[in-house]
C-alpha cells in the first residue's frame, strides 16, 4: 500500500467525503491550511505531499505522519520514470486560459509541467515557501512576459528563464496566440 492509498483509507474507514477533511483541516489551521487542490493531488498520487501537508491531514484524520509512513511501502524513485504523454494525470486549471499537465513522476525531486496559456492568460502570482527553490521556465511555442519580484522579463520560443521560486512571481501571454512552456521546480514543492 502506498502512501496516498493509506491516507484514503483512513479518511473512508473515518466516512469522511474529501471536502469534509477539507472543512477539518480549514477550522484547525484557518488561512495556513492546506488548499483543497493540494488534498486532491495527493490523494490521488500526483504528490506525496509536503510534511506540513501530510502533517494537516493527518491531525485531521486523527493519526500521525509517523504511523502513517511506518505502514506503507517504500516510494524511492526507480533508476527511470516514464511518462508518456497519453499517461499524464495530472491536469490542473488555473483559471480559464491557463491549465498544465504534469509530466514529471510523483516520487521525483523534481516537478516539472507542460503550461498552456491561452491568448491574454495569466497565472496569479505564487512563491514557493522552499528558501532553495528554483523554477526553469523554457519556452515552447509562443511568447511569455514573466513577472518576478518587480521584475519583467519577456521570453520567446526556445528562450529559457531561472528564477529563485521563493521570490513572488507570475506568467502572463501578451499575445493573441496560444503560449505553451516547461517549467521545472527543483525541490518538487508540489511534495
Amino acid at each position: 500500500m502506498e502512501l496516498h492509498e493509506k491516507l484514503v483509507q483512513i479518511r473512508k474507514d473515518k466516512k469522511l467525503k474529501i471536502c469534509q477533511l477539507h472543512n477539518k483541516i480549514q477550522e484547525v489551521f484557518g488561512k495556513k491550511a492546506i488548499s483543497y487542490r493540494t488534498l486532491l493531488r495527493v490523494e490521488n498520487a500526483h504528490t506525496s505531499g509536503r510534511d506540513s501537508s501530510l502533517y494537516q491531514m493527518c491531525l485531521a484524520l486523527g493519526t500521525t505522519v509517523r504511523d502513517v509512513k511506518k505502514s506503507v511501502a517504500d516510494t524511492t524513485p526507480s533508476i527511470v520514470n516514464y511518462v508518456a504523454k497519453k499517461n499524464r494525470d495530472s491536469h490542473f486549471i488555473y483559471n480559464e486560459k491557463v491549465f498544465s499537465d504534469v509530466v514529471t513522476a510523483p516520487q521525483r525531486k523534481m516537478y516539472a509541467s507542460e503550461m498552456v496559456l491561452l491568448p491574454k492568460g495569466e497565472t496569479r502570482i505564487e512563491q514557493d515557501s522552499n528558501e532553495k527553490g528554483e523554477k526553469l521556465v523554457y519556452i515552447l511555442r509562443g511568447k511569455l512576459e514573466c513577472s518576478i519580484a518587480d521584475k519583467k522579463i519577456t521570453v520567446k520560443k526556445d528562450d529559457c528563464l531561472s528564477l529563485d521560486s521563493a521570490q513572488p512571481h507570475s506568467f502572463r501571454n501578451p499575445t493573441t496566440r496560444k503560449t505553451r512552456c516547461l517549467i521545472v521546480q527543483h525541490p518538487n514543492s508540489a511534495k
